[in-house]
């Protein structure tokens, strides 16, 4: 019976944890999969990937362990060692099996299931994160990236490529982590307690009184694994935001959970490779066309909504039901007023996004009535 892609993943992380555990360093789960393991102390039935956040002191330690190992069977890729790069990210790879993203083809020297870890980072200044993301820009490199700049971001960024040119890619890598590392290391998950605000990915994290809240050990009791993971309550608890609908784009990937990548990795595979990418990249082009024009479609429904709204709202509060209004909050009735004004209140927050056209008589009102109520 061939293992299952799950089965793999689980492994890989419960040799990340063995090796923490042993070394005194931490980590946590990430995301929605880290939620639901938080709360149903079980994995998921169905799961491709996994994520999970350290500090950049215990990555350190951990790429340390492990190209120091003489097990061949595990690696680190990371952006010292990958020479293909194209952000800051850590993967900790099963070089047995095979797992070739067509978006990430030619980006990485490992193509085995892995285990990506994302580091825990301070928050630096305004200024420093958006110099930051410029050079983390200019490591991606694909003039497509370089053209989407906004004007005051263009020229900073061409000049940084220009001085990637002639300093030579490798050496560009070894600077923008060391920059990188200035900014944002932590050592150990302690550094973490004083600090106001720290960031994993694009997502911010407030500070909490509450130490155990950072880390906590979460039992998993199903069939066929019995363990104990670290999870950050305050990491898997964060809100997650909805987001809009689009025309989604499927990643094509080749899995093969007992045959090694290097097996895989011919002169006629790679070919094959490259037309299908080529094609994903004429699939990629449809579909961004697509999501605009649903996002002017959305745009354009919403302010038609807003305007008939509007008329509804005007021909309502005409003069008399104004002046009614007004008395409600003169004589101090909160209720009376709250209920006359439940509906443009309403219709107020709906479409504060779309530059809502107020009635200017009832901000007036709302204006005096905040005096009155405080």
């Amino acid at each position: 019976m061939a293992v299952t892609r799950e089965k793999i993943l689980k492994d890989l992380l419960i040799e990340i944890d063995d090796i923490c555990r042993q070394n005194n360093m931490k980590y946590t789960l990430t995301g929605k999969i880290g939620r639901y393991i938080y709360e149903k102390h079980m994995f998921p039935s169905r799961f491709y990937h996994l994520t999970i956040a350290m500090t950049d002191g215990d990555i350190e330690r951990l790429i340390e362990i492990v190209n120091s190992s003489d097990n061949n069977k595990r690696s680190v890729e990371y952006i010292l060692n990958n020479k293909k790069a194209k952000d800051l990210s850590i993967r900790y790879f099963n070089n047995e099996t095979t797992l070739i993203n067509i978006k990430e083809l030619f980006e990485h020297n490992n193509y085995g299931i892995f285990i990506k870890i994302k580091p825990i980072s301070k928050f630096p200044n305004k200024v420093k994160r958006k110099n930051l993301k410029l050079a983390k820009t200019i490591l991606k490199g694909s003039q497509k990236r370089l053209r989407s700049c906004k004007f005051s971001r263009f020229i900073p960024v061409l000049l940084l490529k220009i001085f990637m040119f002639f300093v030579r890619h490798s050496n560009y890598r070894k600077i923008l982590h060391k920059y990188n590392k200035r900014l944002t290391f932590f050592n150990k998950i302690e550094d973490l307690y004083n600090e106001e605000r720290f960031k994993i990915g694009f997502s911010t994290f407030k500070k909490s009184k509450k130490k155990n809240i950072y880390f906590t050990d979460v039992d998993i009791n199903d069939e066929h694994i019995n363990h104990r993971f670290m999870i950050s309550p305050l990491i898997v608890n964060k809100d997650i935001e909805k987001v809009k609908s689009k025309a989604t784009i499927v990643f094509s990937e080749m899995v093969d959970t007992s045959v090694p990548f290097n097996d895989y990795m011919n002169d006629e595979t790679i070919k094959q490779l490259t037309n299908i990418q080529k094609s994903w990249d004429d699939y990629i082009r449809i579909v961004t066309k697509a999501n605009n024009v649903t996002k002017v479609i959305h745009d354009t429904w919403n302010i038609y909504l807003m305007t008939v709204d509007l008329l509804k709202l005007k021909k309502f509060y005409n003069k008399k039901r104004i002046r009614k209004i007004e008395k409600y909050y003169k004589n101090k009735d909160y209720k009376g007023y709250k209920k006359e004004m439940r509906n443009y209140l309403k219709y107020r927050r709906k479409y504060n996004k779309n530059k809502f056209i107020d009635i200017s008589a009832l901000e007036e009102i709302i204006v005096e009535a905040k005096k009155v109520f405080n």
